[in-house]
């Protein structure tokens, strides 16, 4: 069947793309702000933290995860004005904010990627190179 035949398709479709996309922004949210309450939290208990080596991984860590939140935070603000842009008619600057919100979405996940990552390397190093 095409999508002629079903004009149905499309809006179903974006819903289901939209849901989607809800759905990533708020594990965004979750496991950015959980990482960084988790690790702030017990990493006392992981490591000693005054022979602790290699600090500034845990601190890079820790920026990371609040810069995934504020990153995210900002691709919502992004997508109200993509959004009020498309309403009243300015394609062409609406598409223009689409974009920055699908990059500050990209940097976002980016961001908190590498915060799990840098975490884990600074946990590995003081829990088994230099026990």
């Amino acid at each position: 069947m095409s999508t002629q035949e079903n004009p149905d398709w499309e809006t179903t479709v974006r819903e289901i793309r939209d849901y989607a996309q809800e759905e990533f922004d708020k594990l965004i949210v979750y496991l950015s702000s959980g990482g960084l309450v988790l690790t702030v939290g017990f990493v006392k208990d992981l490591v000693d933290l005054n022979s602790a080596v290699w600090k500034p991984l845990l601190i890079l860590a820790w920026t990371g995860f609040v810069a995934s939140l504020f990153l995210i935070l900002s691709s919502h603000k992004s997508a109200i004005k993509a959004m009020t842009l498309e309403l009243d008619k300015k394609e062409e600057q609406s598409d223009a904010q689409d974009e920055t919100t699908r990059s500050l979405n990209f940097w976002s996940f980016t961001s908190l990627i590498i915060a799990v990552i840098l975490f884990i390397v600074f946990i590995t190093i003081n829990l088994y190179l230099y026990e």
